[in-house]
């Protein structure tokens, strides 16, 4: 072995020694700075409105808060997976029958429902509401 392919091999085991030690204190940061709780599945609280919806192939889905917003994103994307195939309209909401209201508070769902003479099927534990619109 050539005196350059010991100096390449001693260089190349000292970059993989220090990545691995980079990679070990990166790892142990989450704990050094205390463990986090994991965060609840908010999607889980609609678990109970699957056996209403199974058969219903759209509901409509408000929220007053946009779907930029990363809380309300991840809010709508919960409950869209939970619930599927059913699926979440959030663009064109008031045209059908049944609506899931997850707005920023569950006062601000109660306003919408009596905006909109809506009779309360459902409620979560959060304040979200399955809703359906009167006959006519």
């Amino acid at each position: 072995m050539t005196k350059l392919n010991k100096v390449v091999l001693v260089g190349a085991i000292g970059l993989i020694v220090l990545n691995f030690v980079s990679l070990a204190r990166d790892m142990a940061l989450p704990y050094q700075q205390g463990k986090k709780r994991p965060e609840a599945f908010y999607g889980n609280a609609f678990v109970p409105w699957r056996q209403q919806l199974k058969n219903v192939e759209y509901v409509g889905y408000y929220t007053d808060q946009s779907l930029t917003d990363t809380t309300a994103r991840m809010k709508y994307t919960q409950t869209q997976y939970i619930l599927a195939p059913t699926l979440l309209d959030y663009e064109q909401w008031e045209k059908h029958r049944l609506f899931i209201l997850d707005g920023s508070s569950p006062k601000a769902n109660q306003l919408q429902v009596e905006k909109l003479g809506l009779r309360v099927l459902r409620r979560t534990e959060q304040g979200a509401i399955l809703a359906e619109k009167p006959m006519s």
